[in-house]
C-alpha cells in the first residue's frame, strides 16, 4: 500500500537578513543606493465592545535612499521657479 506524505518545513529568518534581501532587491531595481530602511507597522481594531481586540500588523518598509550630489556648484533644478517680491 502507498502512502502519501505532504512534508511542511519552516525557518525563521532574522531581520538582519530580511533587511539584506530588500536592501540588494530593490538597489538592484532602482540603481540608488539606500541609506536605511524601516518596518512600518500599523494598528488594526477588531470587533466591537467587549470583544473588540487590537493588533498590530506588518505594513511594508519605509526605505530612505543615500541623497545624489551634483556636481560643481550648481543647483539642482526642482522645477520651482523662486519668488520675487517687489
Amino acid at each position: 500500500m502507498n502512502y502519501n506524505f505532504n512534508i511542511t518545513m519552516t525557518t525563521d529568518i532574522s531581520s538582519t537578513i530580511v533587511e539584506e534581501i530588500i536592501k540588494k532587491i530593490v538597489e538592484e531595481q532602482t540603481g540608488k543606493k539606500i541609506s536605511s530602511i524601516e518596518v512600518k507597522l500599523r494598528r488594526v481594531q477588531k470587533g466591537i465592545g467587549p470583544n473588540e481586540s487590537i493588533d498590530t500588523v506588518f505594513d511594508g518598509y519605509n526605505i530612505v535612499f543615500v541623497e545624489e550630489s551634483t556636481k560643481g556648484n550648481k543647483q539642482p533644478n526642482t522645477g520651482f521657479k523662486p519668488a520675487v517680491y517687489q
